[in-house]
């Protein structure tokens, strides 16, 4: 399995589930609504890789890290932003899904960017690779 394989299928899992708002991949065209309306950007981060086997071919261990960022109007409170993000860990809380696991989500004040206030929602998880 390769780290492009674990972004399609974090990516599809996301947009075959999400409908609430407009979702920014990386490295994709997207503008944000000009109304200040709730979006999310969606960003994978490939981490710590260690050998798990002293077989060959080795088996190797990856952790990552899912971070969904959630925009939503400044001055309007958490509310919405929480909400989203409540719904958003349901979809990735605990499960394991074409062999990639997923940790406990956590839900953090990230301030604002771009006229937005943020939260953002990261996941840790993990996958195995041989080769």
């Amino acid at each position: 399995m390769s780290f492009d394989t674990i972004r399609r299928d974090i990516e599809q899992r996301i947009s075959d589930n999400w409908g609430a708002t407009p979702i920014a991949f990386e490295n994709t065209a997207f503008k944000p609504p000009e109304d200040y309306s709730p979006w999310i950007r969606v960003r994978i981060f490939d981490d710590i890789v260690q050998r798990i086997t002293i077989s060959d071919p080795a088996t190797y261990r990856h952790s990552g890290l899912l971070v969904i960022e959630i925009f939503t109007e400044r001055n309007t409170g958490t509310g919405v932003a929480r909400t989203h993000g409540g719904e958003l860990a349901t979809l990735f809380r605990d499960v394991q899904f074409n062999g990639i696991t997923f940790r406990e989500p956590s839900l953090t004040n990230a301030g604002e960017e771009s006229g937005y206030f943020k939260m953002n929602l990261s996941t840790p998880f993990k996958w195995d690779g041989r080769y």
